[in-house]
């Protein structure tokens, strides 16, 4: 996956939670539930947990690498690559997606699993 083919606002991919999934940080990282499925995931990287965590609160793609980067040219490079692979990730395992997929119900009801 590259940031490049996912650019920021406007028209470009933006990144939510699913909206069946909550998540839930951890000293290891983080917990992913998915109302949908009854699905547990357990994400073993604190920076993949922030990356999610940011998205879903209306950061950029940019922004995040901003963040990650702490405006230090140098570390942009390196940045975006941390980025891409945690957002890759996260998208792979269904606890990100691309915000247009992303409205979020009111109410889900699945395989005994429900939330509101």
């Amino acid at each position: 996956m590259s940031i490049e083919r996912a650019p920021d606002r406007p028209g470009g991919q933006i990144y939510r939670l699913d909206p069946s999934t909550s998540l839930r940080r951890e000293p290891f990282g983080g917990i992913a539930y998915s109302y949908a499925t009854c699905r547990l995931q357990v994400i073993q990287s604190r920076l993949a947990v922030e990356v999610a965590t940011r998205l879903d609160a209306g950061a950029t793609v940019s922004e995040v690498v901003a963040w990650l980067a702490r405006g230090d040219a140098s570390r942009r490079a390196a940045a975006t690559r941390q980025v891409a692979t945690a957002i890759e990730g996260l998208v792979t395992s269904g606890v990100l997606v691309a915000a247009t997929d992303a409205a979020r119900p009111a109410r889900i009801v699945r395989s005994g699993c429900v939330r509101e």
